[in-house]
């Protein structure tokens, strides 16, 4: 859960296998206050293994903007990272980043 002021974003993922038992991520993004209604910002489609992770950084200085790092497993000894970070224009988009 990332902070945004008043706002809060909750990311949910989840996870299926296609024909070839490829893993298919579908990750959502909800921004709402706490105890109210949220609404979809954003989702994610994302492929690899089995296993995922959703890290967060939030930064002391709220003027600095709150980055996600979404992390999907490949096989046993390896994954792919991605940065998700805001940009400003248009407003509530996403930079996705593979690292």
């Amino acid at each position: 859960m990332l902070h945004h002021g008043e706002d809060v974003e909750v990311f949910v993922d989840w996870m299926v296998y296609d024909a070839v038992r490829t893993c298919k991520h579908s990750i959502a993004i909800f921004r709402g206050q706490p105890g109210g209604a949220a609404v979809l910002v954003h989702d994610l489609a994302l492929s690899g293994g089995p296993g995922s992770s959703i890290r967060f950084f939030q930064p002391p200085d709220p003027k600095v903007a709150s980055t996600a790092i979404i992390n999907i497993m490949g096989e046993t000894t390896w994954s792919t990272a991605y940065l998700l970070a805001p940009i400003a224009d248009p407003p509530r988009s996403f930079l996705l980043l593979r690292l």
